[in-house]
């Protein structure tokens, strides 16, 4: 558990090198050396980060539960499954064609837990409001602009059922160094704040399409933070064109299963005239 305390600082990279995934592993091993040296460690510390990180948890599960009672699901799980699978039938997809790690088929609904669904489910909603795809033109605009990072940040909910995208300065953001652009380091902040998911772009430039969907590294850090916090979800957001992105979710449910799953839930399309105004 403490590996994370110290690995808050994730960077969710669409290009990430063996060196740098080398440098993960290398850190996680190192945690797990001191971890094992119980003599080195302050018992009352360990057990507080413990507390704290269960508190943190619990506050997501509720704040979920909360919300998810206002809205109104389809009553059966199968029938939502049913409903999603559908939805994403009908859409263009665009799978990674770099280093492509793992099965993005939408048929894996059928594997997620009915909390993961939902969550899917209420981006897929979001998305048919042409306003919602048009603030993720801007972003995909504004991080094709920042030569010093990913741009990304956390989903909250928003009035009568709807989701926001919250925009969270990089961590990396403020070393000005051209060598972050294909990164996103999460602010600390952002374990601590009430969420529905995390985001982040692959947009570096406009035409990313060799980059959709999950990393590598990106799949490490999901399957690190699930340790700690069970339900984890990440949604990727890809610039295929000037006007066009593809978008993925990313998840683990530990409630469910300990494997990462990645869905591609299709291409969208946004006003590039409107996001200039």
């Amino acid at each position: 558990m403490l590996l994370l305390a110290g690995a808050m600082f994730f960077s969710s990279c669409n290009k990430l090198n063996e060196n740098k995934q080398a440098k993960y592993i290398e850190y996680k091993e190192n945690i797990e050396t001191v971890d094992s040296k119980k003599d080195s460690i302050n018992k009352n510390g360990h057990i507080y980060i413990k507390r704290m990180l269960s508190n943190i948890e619990r506050t997501n599960n509720e704040y979920l539960h909360r919300n998810f009672k206002k809205i109104n699901f389809f009553k059966e799980e199968e029938s939502l499954k049913y409903v999603i699978i559908n939805f994403l039938n009908e859409k263009d997809h665009s799978p990674r064609l770099k280093n492509a790690m793992c099965s993005e088929d939408y048929y894996q609904i059928n594997e997620l837990s009915l909390k993961q669904n939902k969550v899917i489910y209420l981006m897929l909603k979001s998305l048919e409001d042409s306003s919602f795809s048009n603030q993720i033109g801007r972003i995909i605009k504004e991080d094709v602009e920042d030569k010093y990072s990913e741009h990304g940040g956390i989903i909250t909910f928003k009035e009568e059922g709807n989701i926001n995208l919250v925009c969270l300065e990089s961590e990396l953001a403020e070393q000005n160094d051209k060598a972050n652009d294909n990164q996103y380091a999460i602010p600390l902040g952002a374990f601590f704040t009430r969420k529905i998911a995390d985001f982040h772009l692959h947009a570096g430039q406009y035409d990313e399409t060799p980059f959709t969907g999950p990393s590598e590294g990106d799949i490490f850090c999901v399957e690190e933070i699930s340790e700690v916090f069970g339900l984890t979800n990440e949604f990727i957001i890809t610039s295929i064109k000037k006007g066009k992105f593809n978008i993925d979710y990313l998840g683990i449910d530990t409630a469910k299963s300990s494997c990462a799953k990645t869905i591609d839930l299709g291409n969208y399309s946004y006003d590039t005239i409107k996001i200039e105004r």
